[in-house]
């Protein structure tokens, strides 16, 4: 049975480079790196040692030691070990937070941010990996120079990617720009009575046309996308010590008895079981 991506709504903390590189070490052999998932910011995975069998779209590829994998904004990724384990480097970032008023910022980032250029999801170029080396450097940099370093490690890769790695580009249409918006509608009003016939009335698509869309892009369909986005909000209220009423309450839950059963389908365990294991 084919793997579905999920949306990711773990926010990440930034420091304020705007960058956040995290050292991923001892995946076991064949161990998950990192299940099936999108979302809005890019990430650039660097292989140290072993491989990684990395998936993005409908590609699945054999990242050796030295190489690395690009994940385009809103585009599906997911890996594991390859049979010798895997030592790797996750550089995150939003383009959108790179954003200045030249003309150059507005024409090339945002096409990035919107999901209307697509990289190459592999090289082993040595300029590329140069870059993404001094960026990891630069992390371990705390001061000011070291942050301005990151942030100039961003442009210097992004530049890169457009000379070295572009695959297509295509130009923003009213359709794309309208369709980003229920996303935005569904974040700001997912505790409300949601459906697809709402949905696609107030955006004014045909339903059967807004149903087929969305699956299209989110991986899943709306109902479905909803729940999960409910789920991934409770397990982080859930984290911040909420208790279970409120997080029924708040994440528009009909009741206790619906909510528990819908996070252990999602996540393999109760909202009570899953409080004691992130509080040992």
């Amino acid at each position: 049975m084919k793997q579905r991506a999920v949306r990711e709504y773990t926010p990440v903390v930034y420091p304020e480079s705007a960058v956040k590189v995290l050292y991923n070490k001892n995946i076991p052999p064949n161990g998950v790196a990192f299940s099936l998932h999108w979302h809005k910011r890019m990430e650039i995975t660097r292989v140290v040692s072993g491989s990684l069998v990395y998936t993005a779209d409908d590609n699945t590829f054999v990242l050796p030691a030295g190489s690395i994998a690009i994940s385009n904004p809103y585009r599906p990724h997911g890996a594991f070990a390859g049979n010798e384990g895997a030592n790797y480097y996750t550089v995150m970032f939003n383009v959108a937070d790179f954003y200045n008023q030249s003309l150059a910022s507005k024409r090339y980032l945002t096409a990035i941010s919107e999901g209307l250029v697509q990289f190459f999801h592999f090289t082993d170029d040595a300029q590329i990996l140069k870059v993404v080396d001094l960026i990891i450097d630069s992390d371990n940099d705390r001061s000011r120079s070291g942050a301005i370093g990151e942030m100039s490690g961003v442009y210097s890769l992004l530049a890169l990617l457009y000379e070295k790695c572009l695959f297509s580009e295509s130009p923003a249409t009213m359709a794309d720009i309208k369709f980003k918006e229920v996303f935005e509608y569904i974040e700001q009003h997912y505790t409300e009575n949601l459906s697809s016939s709402l949905l696609s009335k107030k955006f004014g698509y045909n339903e059967a046309y807004f149903c087929r869309k969305f699956k299209e892009v989110a991986g899943i369909n709306a109902m479905k996308y909803i729940l999960v986005l409910k789920l991934e909000k409770s397990a982080k209220m859930l984290k911040d010590n909420k208790n279970i009423g409120e997080v029924v309450l708040e994440c528009g839950f009909c009741n206790v008895s619906h909510f528990s059963n819908c996070f252990k389908r999602h996540f393999g365990i109760s909202p009570s079981e899953y409080r004691k294991h992130i509080g040992e």
